[in-house]
């Protein structure tokens, strides 16, 4: 099987982007105190902007990491080299140019894939190729995390799961991506490639039940 293993980090919209979007929050009504209320509204609001890059509507695409293991060459594409829609366009333009080729993520089909549809969307790129059909991403697209739910939507951190299968774990969490592509974008890439490590060692360890060429099933 010819496969790619991909993953993307988001992050909140800039703020000034952000102030529209966000909701009016209020202080619990027992709050009393004017300094607990401002400090309470201002938590609120710092969870809702953390929170923001898990959202298509109030995230963005800050970096897409591809490992191709043919030659085991990464290459990451980030907004510190090219705008969120270069970004996008890339990206489809990869998976078009490879015909036969896989890429596995992991919860790629419940997270990736639609993050980067629906910021296609908005940006009005329109992939050369059909990826999606009714409820269903096209074949090329091996997601792990369904793979591990054997038929059931069952959520698993990558991490949880690597630790379960005896593979190690990670040393950082992507919570913290957006702050840290700011702060420190050498670790923020370093970050997102031992994702992509880590979700590799998981396909391989998955590699007999999905690999058509050692199952019986068709490519």
């Amino acid at each position: 099987m010819r496969y790619n293993i991909f993953d993307i980090e988001t992050g909140p919209l800039p703020v000034a982007q952000l102030v529209d979007l966000m909701p009016e929050f209020e202080a619990p009504k027992n709050f009393k105190d004017p300094e607990k209320i401002e400090a309470n509204l201002k938590q609120q609001e710092a969870r809702w902007i953390e929170k923001a890059a898990l959202s298509a509507t109030t995230g963005q695409v800050l970096a897409i990491g591809v490992k191709q293991a043919h030659d085991g060459s990464t290459l990451v594409v980030d907004q510190r080299q090219k705008s969120e829609a270069e970004i996008l366009e890339w990206f489809w333009n990869e998976v078009t140019d490879q015909p036969g080729m896989r890429w596995v993520g992991f919860n790629s089909n419940g997270f990736d894939l639609p993050f980067l549809f629906r910021r296609s969307l908005l940006h009005g790129i329109t992939p050369s190729f059909p990826f999606r059909a009714t409820r269903y991403w096209d074949s090329r697209f091996i997601d792990l995390m369904e793979v591990w739910g054997c038929g059931s939507k069952e959520y698993i951190k990558l991490d949880d799961l690597c630790r379960y299968v005896g593979i190690g774990g990670k040393t950082g969490s992507g919570k913290y991506f957006a702050e840290m592509f700011v702060t420190d974008p050498k670790a923020a890439i370093e970050y997102l490639k031992m994702d992509l490590e880590l979700t590799e060692a998981l396909m391989l360890k998955f590699l007999p039940w999905i690999n058509p060429e050692t199952n019986g099933g068709q490519q």
